[in-house]
């Protein structure tokens, strides 16, 4: 029976980690192009996110354009989660068994082109513009589920928590551009909201273009020694991920982190771009979505918390294991010297 590339992902032989060819001191070399690919991913992260609030800054614009009502300006976001949230697993799925490179290019490239494309939509065709969002969203998730795991193959210990802490610093910079430059593109072209939409297409292709040139993609798991094959599946994954407490408690604090940010960003964008003649019950919603946002952000970090605290419980133990197993060795060793 053959080997199914699909049912191969990488593990640790810790028996056979002083043997790899991967080198714990990396050459200036190996540093410079870890640099460039670091840079790039944190540049199509940023344009990610910009691309993401765009909507946010010029929706009172498409509304009026397209002449639809609030609801369905609002629809726009919900078909790019929708979009978003359904393939996310499956190019995570994807992500380890194929090119990662090449998933990113396809992705960048078809999020760029139909957000372009979108920007050309009649004014009569409202349904085509919402299913071009969706596909913005497919773009965008395989994209933000691969790129972090290229930086984590790069970076190990501390380092890669720094990378991986400046990768994502791109969520509210690239959140704020976005409703920014979507203001301020439109009103520049005289209210012509679709111009805010030919930003981040064109940036985005020169980022794939360096993308397929500049980037190349590391060992899965060559960080931390790897190099070994072995066969499993999907769903022996998905068992064994929910096995994992502290990804359980990290993937619940980021989920309430990050769940109210879509509603807050396009309320507050709602209520600055009708002025502040606004009826009632808009700024009590406003209020409460800032009361809000504390106590979710909260659930997130008790969250956070718990899993920092299995992450550093297992480390200890991990570390007192590894110091007995040295200890063991010692012995071993000074035992056989004497006989």
């Amino acid at each position: 029976m053959s080997l199914d590339v699909s049912d191969l992902i990488p593990v640790i032989e810790p028996d056979i980690e002083f043997s790899l060819s991967y080198s714990g001191e990396k050459s200036k070399r190996e540093k410079y192009k870890n640099a460039i690919t670091m840079t790039i991913l944190l540049c199509i992260n940023l344009l990610n996110f910009m691309d993401r609030f765009i909507i946010a800054g010029i929706l009172d614009k498409i509304i009026h354009d397209f002449k639809i009502s609030e609801s369905q300006g609002g629809l726009l976001q919900t078909v790019f989660v929708c979009s978003y949230m359904a393939l996310a697993p499956l190019f995570g799925y994807l992500g380890d068994r194929y090119s990662r490179k090449m998933l990113i290019t396809v992705g960048v490239s078809v999020w760029s082109v139909t957000t372009l494309a979108g920007s050309f939509v009649p004014k009569n065709l409202f349904a085509v513009f919402a299913i071009l969002r969706g596909l913005v969203g497919i773009g965008e998730a395989s994209y933000s589920c691969v790129a972090p795991t290229i930086i984590a193959d790069m970076y190990k210990h501390d380092m890669r928590t720094r990378m991986l802490a400046l990768f994502n610093i791109a969520v509210p910079v690239g959140g704020g551009l976005g409703y920014i430059v979507g203001a301020y593109v439109s009103v520049a072209f005289n209210g012509n909201w679709r111009w805010a939409l030919r930003i981040t297409p064109v940036l985005g292709i020169v980022c794939v273009i360096l993308l397929a040139v500049l980037v190349r993609e590391p060992v899965r798991g060559g960080a931390d020694g790897a190099q070994v094959l072995k066969r499993d599946n999907w769903f022996s994954d998905i068992l064994k991920i929910f096995r994992v407490k502290s990804f359980i408690l990290t993937t619940l604090g980021f989920t309430w982190g990050d769940a109210s940010s879509p509603y807050i960003i396009g309320l507050i964008s709602d209520f600055f771009s009708k002025g502040v003649h606004h009826d009632d019950v808009l700024w009590k919603s406003l209020r409460y979505a800032f009361m809000l946002t504390p106590v979710v952000a909260g659930f997130g970090g008790i969250a956070f918390l718990f899993a920092a605290i299995f992450i550093v419980r297992d480390r200890h133990e991990a570390e007192a294991t590894i110091e007995s197993a040295n200890t063991l060795e010692t012995f071993h060793m000074e035992v056989s010297s004497n006989t």
